[in-house]
């Protein structure tokens, strides 16, 4: 998370972390500016978008997106991956 932090790498999930480490993340993620989010997935109306919620410490999936997202379409990277994951049936265990 730290290096995703640093723009190191451009993203990062997990699944069943624990609260520690999520709240750790968030903060270290959040300060430099990054995305922090929940691996739910909720489809618009039209079913045309995808949208995703903050993570909190409650939060044991997340997927984490660099700050360099911030300066392109906010959770397009984020909204990419979650897709990925979606067609490889990865977002339930």
């Amino acid at each position: 998370m730290a290096w995703v932090a640093q723009s190191k790498f451009n993203a990062y999930f997990s699944w069943d972390l624990n609260g520690w480490d999520v709240a750790a993340g968030i903060v270290i993620v959040e300060e430099s500016g990054g995305l922090v989010s929940k691996m739910v997935v909720v489809v618009d109306e039209d079913g045309a978008g995808m949208t995703s919620s903050r993570a909190g410490v409650e939060t044991r999936d997340m997927i984490i997106t660099c700050p360099c997202e911030r300066r392109g379409e906010e959770g397009l990277l984020r909204d990419e991956l979650i897709e990925v994951l979606k067609e490889n049936d990865c977002l339930e265990y």
